[in-house]
């Protein structure tokens, strides 16, 4: 893609698994940008969960999955809750923001969550948004090229957060 990329999804209907975007194997897939950003956003229904990586396959966001240059683009995910039973790794020389599609997210955020790696190269990095009562707790060392900002009620910084460059 040229410009960046957006996705919007609803998990509606009597499918296995109501997730507003859902990837349940297939192989392994990427969602990347030449330039520009990219934003997935899930819609669960209520309590679903609005973006899950439920199969065992890779999938790599921001990046091939192979030849390891990431996109230069901001990653966006909006989702009311996250779930990553597969591997899913992000890679982005922009910044990452992970932030609830309503208020607040439906339950505290453990962050990174299983299974998701973020590759060394972020150039910023969101959790939550202002208005984000649900705890977010971070429970490995994050390192980022640029600004760390995290919005929830409780937060608990259980391991090394270091923002480097400008």
């Amino acid at each position: 893609m040229r410009h960046g990329s957006t996705a919007n999804a609803a998990g509606t209907g009597s499918a296995r698994l109501h997730a507003g975007i859902q990837y349940d194997g297939g192989g392994a897939m990427s969602i990347r940008s030449t330039s520009g950003a990219i934003t997935l956003t899930g819609r669960g229904l209520r309590t679903d969960i609005g973006i899950q990586q439920g199969g065992s396959n890779a999938m790599s966001l921001g990046w091939d999955g192979a030849s390891g240059s990431p996109t230069s683009g901001a990653i966006t995910l909006n989702a009311d809750a996250l779930a990553f039973s597969g591997p899913l790794s992000v890679k982005t020389s922009g910044a990452l923001t992970v932030q609830p599609i309503g208020n607040s997210f439906l339950a505290p955020l453990n962050w990174p969550p299983a299974n998701l790696s973020i590759g060394s190269t972020l150039g910023g990095l969101t959790l939550g948004k202002p208005a984000n009562t649900a705890d977010i707790t971070v429970a490995s060392a994050q390192t980022v090229a640029g600004p760390i900002s995290i919005y929830g009620g409780n937060i608990a910084i259980n391991a090394a957060l270091t923002a480097t460059g400008s």
